[in-house]
């Protein structure tokens, strides 16, 4: 039963975050020949009749179908030291300075060969980041800009976007979807940490309602040799469970940002995992039949006072 609990737990978890991870449209109107598009994101700060929402993140973008998903930002120290590594692999397109000040994120061919083909195309992204664009990324439907400056797009940078906007659908590929084999990779391990990570989170639930619910006491006397065996069951699954990640997402330009969220997530759920496997794996030997085992002494040595050890020779024990 509580396997059943696990998983659907997992899958709620895993639909919570790809639910979060969707992005809306909040205004849309027409700029040009292109639906413009706007989302804003706020919090609420202070309590009562002070209490007032505070914008804390702006999109603006324009709709614009097209097979190339991707995301361009500044280039960062910690980009370069995993692509040093090999980590990560990410187009250089022969200019330069934008291959020094931008990241690529995306691996479709033929967003490389316009990045590499297209001086103009490259421009209007340099043009953009140095100006409010925070980032600018494509999800398929829309392309986005992600202000630094919480501030709407002036006449200039709409026109910049609607360049880059016509490039990419003029130039770029038909409107036919590319097999992406790195996105089910990532989804696939994604799922299974996840769903590692969190196995034991269902049975932290199960105690607290046993120690503070039924007021029943812990089920082990020795509390610290359980969690001492899961740590360590937890460390080699670490170990393990990051070098597979980094064979199936490394050689990619969106594999490191993949890999430090599954790292992350290891890190902190896999203790609660390794401890809870390690209490199912002794609950299931408590609950299995009594086995027999027959063992063969080789000697017995017996310490008398004076410090000298006398051997008994060989004998047999049977123990249950």
């Amino acid at each position: 039963m509580w396997i059943l609990i696990r998983f659907g737990f997992v899958a709620f978890l895993f639909l919570v975050r790809m639910v979060w991870r969707r992005q809306g449209v909040e205004q849309r109107t027409l700029y040009g020949e292109y639906p413009r598009v706007l989302l804003t994101k706020s919090k609420n700060v202070g309590s009562g009749a002070d209490r007032q929402s505070v914008l804390t993140k702006l999109f603006w973008g324009l709709e614009v179908r097209t097979p190339l998903v991707f995301s361009l930002h500044h280039e960062t120290s910690w980009d370069r030291v995993v692509k040093w590594f090999g980590l990560a692999r990410e187009v250089q397109t022969g200019d330069a300075e934008f291959d020094r000040e931008v990241y690529v994120t995306g691996d479709h061919p033929a967003l490389h060969r316009l990045l590499a083909e297209n001086p103009r195309l490259r421009g209007a992204i340099r043009q953009l980041l140095a100006r409010t664009a925070r980032r600018i990324f494509s999800d398929g439907h829309r392309l986005w800009v992600d202000s630094a400056e919480l501030s709407h797009a002036s006449n200039e940078e709409l026109q910049t976007l609607a360049m880059i906007a016509g490039i990419l659908r003029r130039e770029g590929p038909p409107g036919r979807w590319v097999f992406d084999r790195f996105l089910w990779t990532a989804m696939l391990v994604e799922v299974l940490v996840w769903s590692v990570a969190f196995y034991g989170a269902p049975g932290v639930i199960e105690q607290l309602h046993r120690w503070y619910v039924l007021g029943q006491g812990p089920e082990y006397f020795d509390l610290w040799a359980l969690a001492k065996a899961g740590l360590i069951a937890a460390g080699v699954a670490l170990a393990g469970m990051s070098v597979l990640v980094v064979l199936l997402l490394r050689g990619s330009s969106r594999g490191h940002r993949v890999l430090a969220e599954c790292f992350l997530v290891m890190l902190f759920g896999l203790p609660f995992a390794g401890i809870q496997a390690v209490a199912d794996f002794n609950r299931s030997r408590d609950q299995a039949a009594p086995q027999m085992q027959e063992y063969r002494i080789a000697a017995i040595e017996t310490y008398v006072p004076g410090g000298n050890w006398i051997s008994e020779g060989r004998k047999h024990r049977r123990a249950f």
